[in-house]
């Protein structure tokens, strides 16, 4: 088998199967990386589910700079048709929502086991098709992410983020 076809074969069926459509799945690792960042060097920025297609290329291009392995190239054309699919889906999307219908369009049917996640509806009363659950449907990503926001906006005005949240002694950090 070609690396290019074990890419398009993983890509397709085994990984997508366990941790649904790349969009959501690099959305969700996007909004923590960024969340992380924001919070460690105090940077605002937001990266975006191909970016971390395209981060995580160059991390494999590290490791085989290191040790030459198939299974970098294999992860390597991985990625990039991950960032494909994830440039299809916002295609997809946009089309969709041109005609008002993109919770009704085929890459938005959940994929994910039960047993890995729990497909939710987008309103209450069940009538909408089910999704996969993002980061920001668990309240405690959500809130940290308004937290690492809110201190961000406070340190950009001057205020003393260390003291506000941990008080005055020296020997208590933040990890």
């Amino acid at each position: 088998m070609t690396i290019l076809s074990e890419a398009a074969d993983i890509t397709s069926n085994d990984r997508q199967r366990y941790y649904g459509h790349p969009a959501d799945n690099h959305g969700n690792t996007a909004a923590l990386w960024t969340a992380y960042l924001q919070r460690r060097f105090g940077v605002e920025l937001e990266l975006a589910a191909r970016d971390v297609c395209l981060l995580m290329v160059l991390l494999k291009v590290s490791r085989d700079a290191n040790k030459v392995n198939r299974d970098n190239l294999v992860d390597i054309c991985g990625y990039a048709r991950n960032a494909e699919m994830i440039e299809e889906r916002a295609a997809e999307q946009e089309a969709w929502t041109a005609v008002g219908e993109f919770e009704n369009s085929p890459s938005r049917t959940p994929i994910v086991p039960t047993s890995l996640g729990q497909p939710v509806t987008a309103r209450s009363g069940g009538s909408e098709p089910a999704r996969l659950r993002t980061i920001e449907d668990y309240p405690i990503t959500r809130k940290l992410i308004d937290e690492i926001k809110a201190e961000n906006v406070a340190r950009e005005k001057g205020h003393d983020v260390y003291t506000r949240r941990y008080g005055e002694h020296d020997d208590v950090g933040p990890f």
